[in-house]
C-alpha cells in the first residue's frame, strides 16, 4: 500500500484494536475521505508465513474470518462471512438429509446450495480462467469457506462459554 504519510496520519493510521482486516478497514476510511484505491499488478507483494499446506491455509482463513465477526454490521457487510454462513447451512442440510429419518429431501437442497456457492465464488474470481482452472479453484474455495466458517463456529463456541480451539 502506497500512501502519503500525511494522509495516513490524518486518517489515524491502522486501527490497532483489530485482530485482522486492519488494511481493509483502513482502505474503507481512505475511500470515504476521497482516496482512490488502485491495484497495480506490476507491484510485487511478499506475504511472510504464506501457508504451505492445506491445513495451514484453512487455519489462516479461520483467523482472517474473525475480522468479519467484530459486530453484526461488519458481518452483514461481508460477502465472505455471508458465504461462510451459506456454507454452514448447506452442510447442515446435507448432514440432516443423510442422518435424520424422513429428511432425505434436504440432501439435494444442501448439495445445490453448496454447488451454487462454490460456482458463484469461482466465477466471480476466475471467470476469465480456463475451465479446468475453475474446477481446481472451486476446490480451493471449499477449503477457503471451511476456514471462514470455522471462525463462525469459533465465535458461537466463545459466546456459549466454551473454550474454543482452532485445530
Amino acid at each position: 500500500m502506497l500512501i502519503p504519510r500525511e494522509f495516513f496520519l490524518q486518517l489515524g493510521g491502522f486501527d490497532e484494536r483489530l485482530e485482522t482486516g486492519e488494511d481493509y478497514e483502513f482502505c474503507q476510511r481512505a475511500c470515504a475521505a476521497g482516496a482512490d484505491i488502485v491495484n497495480n499488478p506490476q507491484l510485487r507483494v511478499v506475504h511472510h508465513d504464506f501457508p504451505r499446506t492445506l491445513r495451514q491455509f484453512i487455519r489462516r482463513e479461520a483467523w482472517h474470518g474473525r475480522g468479519d465477526l467484530r459486530s453484526l454490521r461488519t458481518f452483514l457487510q461481508s460477502k465472505v462471512a455471508l458465504g461462510a454462513s451459506a456454507f454452514l447451512v448447506a452442510h447442515a442440510l446435507i448432514l440432516t438429509g443423510l442422518f435424520l429419518p424422513g429428511m432425505l429431501s434436504l440432501l439435494p437442497l444442501g448439495l445445490l446450495l453448496l454447488i451454487l456457492l462454490l460456482a458463484a465464488s469461482t466465477w466471480k474470481k476466475y471467470r476469465y480462467a480456463p475451465w479446468h482452472s475453475r474446477f481446481v479453484n472451486g476446490g480451493l474455495f471449499y477449503a477457503y469457506y471451511l476456514g471462514r466458517s470455522a471462525s463462525l463456529l469459533y465465535l458461537l463456541q466463545r459466546r456459549s462459554g466454551r473454550t474454543p480451539r482452532l485445530a
